[in-house]
């Protein structure tokens, strides 16, 4: 993997290049909280379908269309890519202290799967369980050829959009009652409705991390292209995502948001979301490797938060059920409000997390991982002069 930066005028050491990494996983982080917001004040089904829930008002609809075109999916699309790469990264880095990289890089996702479990029993939107459970199969094939893994993450986007078609058909025949807490109710929904959401949700995840350790392996992710090549992969990507994604939204709001449509619109959002994911990635890349020595505020703080970003996730849980769910309460704000209501916490967490890393190594609970993944006390301070 070369360490130059074309166009950038010389060489990038290494830290450089991941701190490229750290920006994109600061953007990813604050932009899923934009998302997950929705689940903290609206009931379950307004996360699916616009109109189920917080939709009342025009800055709600604004609000509303906003994040389904341009958050939805997307930044989970961010996050899981990120972490796919962050397994690449793991075991390249464990390489260099241990014979088996590939069996502590396993340890370490069994113990995320305990936080998993354990941040869902407090709220049922997390997807550390997701991803565990994902990455024993992305570290198997993590040392595949870079062509193979391409071609196994579209796979896995084809089969996760594919499956809306006999899950429509099945919802078509069944009634709009089948969607159950999908769409419109808490009530059960169908089987064939359960298995899309599991399926989409696990295989999407699956296929993105492939595609995150692709990207990190030919450099693309670590910044090792042109502001110039980023820019040009961010123009063809929401020009290929937003038309598919734009149509998709359009497509439920002109039906009255039917159940007939509802599947066929999930699978085309599916498939806009990857081209639109890659275009964010390149967008934030171009910007982060143009900034480089420009002494940019914002990359330093959105890097510290992108190194503390398992903190920061689950911090964002906490203040969302606490300040959202338990202060204010269900069906008590629109969407405009709970977008609003992700400002402050991205300001907390961009000022936090710099000043944080000022004089600690790792966020907490990214220190309390590390120690449990290699069973035994590591300094949470900085290192003098690191």
């Amino acid at each position: 993997m070369s360490n130059a930066v074309p166009g950038a005028g010389g060489p990038t050491i290494r830290r450089e290049r991941i701190e490229h990494i750290d920006v994109l996983r600061g953007v990813a982080v604050c932009g899923i909280f934009a998302m997950n917001v929705t689940s903290f004040g609206l009931q379950m089904p307004a996360y699916f379908r616009l109109d189920a829930g917080g939709f009342a008002t025009l800055p709600d609809q604004v609000a509303g269309v906003f994040t389904e075109l341009f958050v939805a999916q997307k930044m989970m699309g961010l996050f899981s890519l990120l972490f796919g790469a962050s397994i690449a990264l793991f075991i390249d880095r464990a390489a260099t202290t241990t014979r088996w990289p590939a069996l502590v890089a396993l340890w370490r996702n069994a113990l995320l799967l305990g936080l998993g479990l354990a941040h869902a029993a407090c709220w049922d939107g997390d997807v550390l369980e997701i991803y565990a459970k994902c990455a024993p199969f992305v570290i198997l094939l993590h040392k595949a050829p870079v062509r193979l893994l391409v071609a196994l993450a579209g796979l896995a986007f084809v089969l996760a959009a594919a499956v809306a078609l006999p899950t429509q058909e099945a919802v078509t025949r069944a009634g709009a009652a089948s969607l159950g807490w999908y769409w419109h109710s808490y009530s059960e929904a169908s089987r064939e409705v359960i298995r899309y959401v599991l399926i989409t949700f696990y295989v999407r995840a699956f296929g993105f991390m492939l595609l995150g350790v692709a990207l990190y392996r030919t450099g693309w992710l670590c910044g090792e292209r042109s502001g110039v090549d980023y820019r040009r992969a961010a123009r063809l990507g929401f020009s290929l995502g937003v038309p598919l994604c734009g149509f998709a939204l359009g497509w439920q709001i002109a039906s009255g948001f039917s159940h007939e449509v509802a599947m066929w619109t999930g699978g085309i959002q599916t498939l806009g979301a990857l081209p639109m994911t890659l275009g964010y990635a390149a967008l934030v890349l171009s910007w982060s490797v143009c900034s480089v020595g420009n002494g940019s505020r914002l990359r330093d703080r959105l890097a510290a938060t992108g190194r503390m970003a398992l903190t920061n996730y689950l911090t964002q849980s906490a203040l969302g059920v606490l300040i959202v769910t338990f202060l204010i309460g269900y069906d008590v704000l629109g969407r405009a409000a709970l977008l609003a209501v992700c400002v402050p916490v991205w300001l907390l967490q961009l000022s936090w997390s710099e000043a944080w890393l000022r004089s600690h190594a790792n966020g907490p609970v990214e220190w309390l991982w590390r120690c449990a993944t290699w069973l035994r006390w590591q300094s949470m301070r900085r290192a003098a002069g690191s």
